[in-house]
């Protein structure tokens, strides 16, 4: 007789092997098999022509040293779902959910394939729907102004050469060191110092204009 094998945790979470052999056979997952991040399916499709019309109006309005160069941009769409069929966020940037996000082409892509796009935008098409006229052109602007074209220069595919912008500020943190430190932590300085600098932007808008949180149309 030959010795037992011994069981592992992922024995002990599913002593059926109900989640293996369901995977096998393509049916839906056993609960436990994805609950870790609850996603199911994760999708991609080319987004409806008004997100090219914006994104070229975007362009065209507050990026004119990207038309100037030609630099083109693919948008696309991408969807995310949980095992009950719901729409979660598709797109993470370090574990966190984001809108879109923007990427340059790399090089060797551009070489590979000929008439590639110069960057790639990579849309989350559930919460894109959800937003108004104006947050998608603040988002494709947002997006937009991460790309630095490096004037003069092509690269060996005869692209011009693009280099990414980072943010002019960030805050991150955690909520359990904010609650323990309190303004002694670096989160809690951080969110002070963002706040102030919001409060001096804010007076640059006409009362009737400053911007609010609900122009996201967002849930």
């Amino acid at each position: 007789m030959g010795r037992r094998k011994k069981p592992t945790e992922a024995d002990e979470r599913d002593p059926k092997g109900v989640a293996s052999q369901q995977a096998m056979n393509g049916d839906e997952p056993h609960p436990d098999a994805d609950e870790p991040s609850n996603r199911r399916a994760i999708g991609y499709e080319h987004p409806p022509k008004e997100v090219y019309d914006l994104l070229d109006t975007a362009m065209t309005r507050w990026h004119p040293e990207l038309v100037q160069a030609q630099v083109k941009v693919a948008p696309l769409f991408a969807r995310a779902y949980d095992r009950h069929g719901d729409a979660i966020p598709a797109i993470k940037v370090r574990g966190h959910a984001c809108i879109a996000k923007i990427k340059i082409t790399s090089l060797e892509d551009r070489v590979r394939a000929g008439g590639l796009c110069d960057a790639k935008l990579l849309i989350d098409g559930s919460r894109w729907e959800r937003m108004g006229h104006n947050a998608r052109l603040a988002m494709l602007d947002h997006e937009l102004e991460h790309l630095i074209v490096d004037e003069d220069k092509l690269d060996d595919a005869g692209r011009p050469k693009l280099k990414m912008k980072p943010h002019d500020w960030s805050v991150e943190g955690f909520d359990e060191v904010a609650k323990r430190q309190g303004e002694n932590s670096i989160e809690v300085q951080g969110a002070a110092a963002l706040r102030e600098r919001f409060a001096q932007m804010l007076l640059q808008f006409p009362g009737d204009a400053r911007p609010v949180l609900s122009d996201l149309n967002q849930t």
